[in-house]
């Protein structure tokens, strides 16, 4: 495969609030930030957006006075891409969506799931995600909730759709753990909810609060 020149986060940024922007300015009720990674493991591909360091709070925030100067609502979706992170982004690669190498920026052995299936064969093979490390994914929803807020969004959204990580602890056929976190259906919604509660634990009551 030949090496791709990577697009800078900055550069990626900037595309995005030119596009949101666009949305914004045609006078939506609510815009959305799609797919905001908690954790760098997390991004769908090395272009994705996060919100796991206070240092992206800035930027962000600007996309949010604008929203505002433009009498919207603005929300941000938090995501981890799970078995489905390290891609190269489509508009890179184009389709088929395939992994990206450490050349490329990505993180094929630094990818997770809820058991070691992956999502296709062009995907990275996941590791299972450990007792340890969901409490840390728990954790950075929570964090970048906090973040989220201080950047001034009116509402969150928690990804849990698309076949990312927490969507797949929902589904028997990508979750085949044997702990607390699969097996019944209880046990596979058990992290959404966790996830749910801790982000509800720290944002205001009066803001939304959508699960996708």
């Amino acid at each position: 495969m030949a090496h791709r020149k990577p697009v800078s986060s900055t550069l990626h940024l900037q595309l995005t609030s030119l596009a949101v922007g666009g949305i914004i300015s045609r006078g939506p009720g609510l815009t959305f930030v799609e797919a905001t990674a908690v954790v760098p493991e997390g991004r769908i591909s090395p272009e994705d957006v996060g919100l796991w360091s206070d240092a992206h709070i800035e930027n962000l925030s600007k996309i949010v006075e604008f929203a505002h100067s433009q009498s919207q609502k603005i929300g941000i979706q938090l995501a981890h891409a799970g078995r489905k992170a390290s891609t190269l982004a489509p508009f890179i690669a184009g389709p088929p969506t395939t992994a990206a190498n450490p050349r490329e920026r990505g993180w094929p052995d630094n990818v997770w799931g809820p058991s070691t299936i992956p999502f296709s064969e062009d995907y990275p093979k996941p590791k299972e995600l450990t007792k340890e490390g969901i409490i840390r994914v728990i954790q950075a929803f929570k964090d970048a909730a906090v973040r989220s807020v201080k950047a001034g969004f009116d509402v969150i959204e928690v990804h849990s759709a698309h076949g990312y990580l927490l969507s797949t602890f929902l589904s028997p056929g990508s979750n085949r753990r044997t702990d607390e976190y699969g097996g019944t259906f209880e046990n596979r919604i058990r992290l959404l909810i966790e996830v749910v509660d801790a982000v509800r634990s720290v944002i205001p009551q009066s803001m939304p609060l959508f699960v996708r």
